[in-house]
């Protein structure tokens, strides 16, 4: 189970690294076909070729200032090691990259579920809320 959870921390550790590097293909590196995501009352399955593409959009219109855990990832392994939920809090701050003084101050929260298929740990399915940042200045 300690490898299990080192493995996972290193995983959301690289979706951390793959934000702030503007890298959509380390992003979804590890997503499963038919991700699901739940987010503004809607559920999306999508590739990682269509994730792919969302995210370098995305990336292309904003400049990160801040994608930073307020709290250290929940981590909850199954008894049989197969299936994972990670639960995450994150301080994200952006300014748009055509107007650097359009900017979002955000608080984040989500729940990936992890599933080990051929040895190696995918994301299958990640359900996100957020709300606007009402901690002090950062």
């Amino acid at each position: 189970m300690e490898r299990d959870r080192a493995e996972l921390l290193r995983l959301v550790g690289q979706e951390r690294q793959a934000h702030l590097a503007y890298d959509a293909d380390l992003l979804v590196s590890s997503q499963a076909d038919g991700f699901l995501s739940i987010d503004k009352g809607q559920v999306t399955a999508s590739s990682p070729a269509e994730s792919r593409k969302m995210f370098a959009g995305y990336f292309g219109a904003v400049r990160f200032v801040a994608w930073d855990d307020l709290a250290p990832p929940r981590i909850m392994i199954s008894d049989d090691g197969t299936l994972a939920t990670v639960i995450v809090e994150k301080f994200v701050h952006v300014t748009a990259r055509a107007d650097p003084a359009q900017q979002s101050k955000r608080r984040f929260a989500w729940m990936e579920t992890w599933r080990k298929e051929g040895g190696a740990w995918r994301m299958v399915a990640l359900a996100s809320t957020d709300a606007p940042w009402t901690g002090p200045p950062g």
